[in-house]
C-alpha cells in the first residue's frame, strides 16, 4: 500500500537538494532544435489541411478571405451558423448575393477548421519565431566577475526553467 503524499511535501522534502531544472546551453541547444523541426512540421500539415478543406469545398483565395471575414463576424457576434451562403463573385459581408450572380453554400463548420488552423498556424510561428531567436543567441559560455580576486572569467552557461518549460521542449 502507498502512503498519501502531498505536493508541499513531495516539493520541499524529497526534491529540496534536486536541480533538475537547471540545464546548459548545450542540453537545451538539441531540445530546442527538436521542438523548431516539429514546429515546422506541425505547420506543414496544417497548411495542407487547408489546402485540402479548400479543394474539397472549392474555395478560391478571395472566397475564403470573404468567408474568414464572416465566420469572425459571427464569432464575434456570437451567432450560430449552420452553413454560410456566397455569391459567386461577390456579395456583401452578411453573404447576401449580388444580383446575377449565382449563390453557393459551404458548411460553416468547414470555415470553422480552416479559421482555427489559421490561429493555430499563427501561433506556432509565433513560438518557432522565438525558439530561432533563443537558438541564434543562446551562448555556451558567459563572463562572470568573480568576487574574490576581481577578476572577470568565463563559466559554462547555465538556465534556470520552470516546470512548463521544460515539459515544452521535452525534457
Amino acid at each position: 500500500m502507498g502512503a498519501f503524499m502531498s505536493d508541499e511535501t513531495v516539493s520541499h522534502s524529497l526534491l529540496r537538494h534536486v536541480n533538475y531544472n537547471e540545464k546548459t546551453s548545450a542540453e537545451l541547444r538539441p531540445q530546442l532544435q527538436l521542438k523548431s523541426t516539429e514546429l515546422q512540421s506541425s505547420i506543414k500539415v496544417r497548411e495542407g489541411r487547408i489546402v485540402r478543406l479548400r479543394d474539397e469545398h472549392k474555395i478560391s483565395a478571395e472566397e475564403m478571405a470573404h468567408l474568414l471575414v464572416m465566420h469572425h463576424n459571427a464569432q464575434k457576434n456570437r451567432q450560430q451558423v449552420q452553413t454560410m451562403s456566397m455569391a459567386l463573385g461577390g456579395g456583401d459581408e452578411n453573404g447576401a448575393s449580388s444580383m446575377g450572380h449565382s449563390e453557393r453554400h459551404v458548411p460553416a463548420g468547414a470555415v470553422a477548421n480552416i479559421a482555427q488552423e489559421h490561429q493555430m498556424i499563427a501561433s506556432e510561428r509565433a513560438q518557432l519565431r522565438k525558439i530561432n531567436l533563443i537558438l541564434r543567441n543562446l551562448q555556451d559560455e558567459v563572463f562572470f566577475y568573480h568576487p574574490e580576486s576581481g577578476v572577470t572569467l568565463k563559466r559554462t552557461a547555465v538556465h534556470k526553467l520552470d516546470d512548463s518549460d521544460l515539459e515544452y521542449l521535452g525534457f
